[in-house]
């Protein structure tokens, strides 16, 4: 059985899925990476997902924007992965999983030392300063870039991994 899976759910996603990819891409092996693509039409799933071997997923519902549709989406694949690996990852594209470095080579020795199901992720909300901070460097750590970093209590959720149990408190 595989370690981990990593999918997130997008449309016309040109700026945040490439971070996405990379992001995950840089600790788990691309065919390990799963992107489901709700009919984007500019073509950045596909370009994103050929670049870097990412598996793509057509996914289709009338509407854009249907939570419960997103939630049932995420909690079907989820269990349809859990049939091969061992851990299953889901984050939105614009949501970067990283584990304290101060206790962790990065996010494979993360899973590789959990001891339980899921990974509790503390939410930190990333904001850009125009007056004071200069546009950000996609090639540079995002965190780095930025100053202010708050923590969004409301961001503090479960990450699902292993079993099957509502992914983002759906």
């Amino acid at each position: 059985m595989q370690r981990c899976a990593v999918f997130t759910i997008v449309q016309n996603e040109p700026v945040f899925l490439p971070l996405w990819l990379r992001h995950y891409g840089r600790h788990f092996a691309p065919a390990d990476l799963y992107v489901l693509d709700h009919q984007s039409t500019d073509g950045s799933a596909l370009e994103a997902s050929r670049r870097c071997g990412a598996r793509l997923v057509p996914v289709f519902r009338e509407h854009s924007f249907d939570h419960d549709w997103l939630c049932q989406t995420v909690r079907l694949f989820q269990a349809f992965l859990l049939q091969s690996y061992r851990y299953v990852l889901f984050a939105e594209a614009d949501e970067f999983v990283v584990p304290d470095p101060r206790a962790f080579a990065g996010l494979a020795d993360f899973v590789e030392a959990l001891d339980r199901p899921y990974a509790r992720c503390l939410g930190l909300n990333v904001v850009h300063w125009r007056d004071r901070e200069p546009p950000l460097d996609f090639k540079r750590p995002l965190l780095a870039q930025r100053t202010r970093v708050p923590l969004l209590g409301r961001l503090q959720e479960p990450a699902p991994l292993q079993q099957r149990v509502a992914a983002k408190q759906c």
